[in-house]
């Protein structure tokens, strides 16, 4: 696999939530649960790549923590654990949109996901005021 860069994961997080558009415009519910999933997970990972210093050695368990896919883990190696928990004390939808998201796991691509869910973190993830994505964008 070729080097991974900061600019790569915001724009493939973009871009799979385009994707993820297009699956529930198409009917395609369980490919787009997943690729939503997919792009908060591109998303969080493009922070901690920002969050790293050119040149650092980077110290092995942040290492290894930034090649997970649990969003929650992902969140704490992405140092938002603070800011996550302070927005979500004085946001409540914020917070009701994290509980929806947070709980996507990168093996829901061999499940069957419904409509309603497919929608929910689809809208969890993009909604405006208070979605996931344009909060980790804030940090990314």
């Amino acid at each position: 696999m070729s080097k991974v860069t900061r600019g790569d994961l915001q724009e493939l997080a973009r871009v799979r939530l385009g994707e993820a558009r297009l699956l529930l415009d198409g009917k395609s519910f369980s490919g787009a649960y997943y690729l939503t999933g997919l792009a908060i997970e591109c998303a969080l990972k493009a922070r901690i790549a920002r969050s790293t210093d050119q040149y650092e050695f980077p110290d092995l368990k942040r290492a290894q923590d930034s090649w997970k896919h649990e969003l929650n883990q992902l969140l704490a190696t992405a140092g938002l654990t603070d800011q996550h928990a302070r927005n979500s004390d004085i946001d409540k939808q914020f917070e009701a949109n994290w509980h929806t998201v947070k709980d996507w796991k990168v093996d829901s691509r061999y499940e069957q996901r419904s409509e309603r869910q497919a929608i929910d973190i689809y809208r969890a993830a993009t909604e405006q005021a208070h979605g996931i994505m344009a909060w980790i964008e804030r940090y990314w």
